[in-house]
């Protein structure tokens, strides 16, 4: 049954096909009813219609400055830049993230939002009963944490240099949220949404690429050491983008490491050091790249998506990957 209260909007296959923003869209076919209204011929109606379309101004970034992703992770980043910029559609502008608009803002917004119940509660009491998996270990353990260590533990933390931990300790509560407190992190997470809003508009862009995750597949249960290697997808989740992840090359043999001296010196910690274990034996796994857009542009995303597939022509992929819905 339909969810009665999601506004139906029906796939545009036109904005997919043509890669149309949907305001563009609108304006053709508002210049194509004033010109049925004035009696204008069919022939300058076509004329109008085929006009040629404008280049796509879209931006990328290699880090969110929260994680710095592997050396494939950034290649894969530029690679899809100069594969689009090659099709002669897409103009590609680097995006510079402040303050406002990183990964240290969003990761802050996203652990306290979907923690605000205390002490992981949704994700225990959806289990039924069942265990949590022991990927979530170290998740549920800084959760669970009682509130009047976590001042002790976040200045230890801060001695050892775990600026990251640290942070992620200090957003999590046993007890949760004050009411308040949570609507003003609902409030707070608004004013990113709006700056990332302002940041593309300022530049006349339609969409930008960044990296997938900042590290390719780890081995399994691994992960738990460095989840936050998914702020790339935490931050879309914030912001409510239509994005999709395009595979676009494979880490290279010389890939296949995480150096700590290439990192940022707030990121040399327990996570990166995890990240350099995960990445040995890494050859070969493949790398994919964020393909975003404002909210409710889908049919754009998707067909970036594609230019962007059909571009870089990554070889070997699962049959599953290659299938073309439309």
């Amino acid at each position: 049954m339909r969810d009665p209260f999601v506004v139906p909007l029906p796939f545009d296959h036109i904005a997919y096909r043509q890669g149309l923003i949907k305001t563009q869209q609108q304006q053709q076919q508002q210049q194509q009813e004033e010109q049925q209204c004035n009696g204008t011929s069919s022939s300058s109606s076509s004329q109008t219609t085929t006009s040629p379309k404008k280049i796509n101004r879209l931006g990328w970034f290699v880090s969110d400055d929260f994680f710095e992703p592997s050396r494939a992770g950034k290649r894969a980043v530029r690679l899809a830049k100069q594969a689009l910029e090659a099709t002669g559609k897409y103009e590609l502008v680097e995006l510079k993230l402040d303050m406002s608009t990183n990964g240290w803002e969003a990761v802050r917004l996203f652990y306290n939002i979907i923690t605000a119940e205390g002490g992981m509660r949704n994700y225990v009491e959806g289990m039924e009963g069942e265990p949590l998996i022991s990927a979530y270990r170290k998740v549920y353990f800084a959760a669970s944490l009682f509130d009047w260590m976590r001042p002790a533990v976040s200045l230890v933390l801060y001695l050892w240099g775990e600026k990251r931990m640290r942070f992620m300790i200090k957003s999590f509560r046993r007890e949760g949220l004050p009411t308040r407190e949570y609507w003003q992190y609902c409030k707070e997470l608004q004013v990113y949404q709006e700056a990332w809003i302002r940041m593309l508009q300022a530049q006349d862009l339609d969409g930008f690429l960044c990296p997938g995750v900042a590290l390719p597949a780890s081995p399994h249960g691994s992960s738990q050491s460095a989840e936050s290697a998914c702020s790339y997808t935490f931050f879309l989740n914030l912001l409510h983008f239509s994005a999709g992840m395009v595979p676009v090359t494979r880490v290279r043999e010389d890939e296949a490491c995480y150096p700590l001296n290439e990192v940022p010196r707030a990121q040399r910690d327990y996570i990166a050091r995890a990240a350099a274990k995960m990445m040995k034996g890494s050859a070969g796994l493949p790398v994919g790249v964020h393909v975003a857009f404002l909210p409710f542009q889908d049919e754009m995303c998707l067909h970036v998506m594609k230019d962007l597939q059909d571009a870089v022509k990554i070889s070997d992929l699962p049959p599953s990957a290659e299938r073309r819905v439309f």
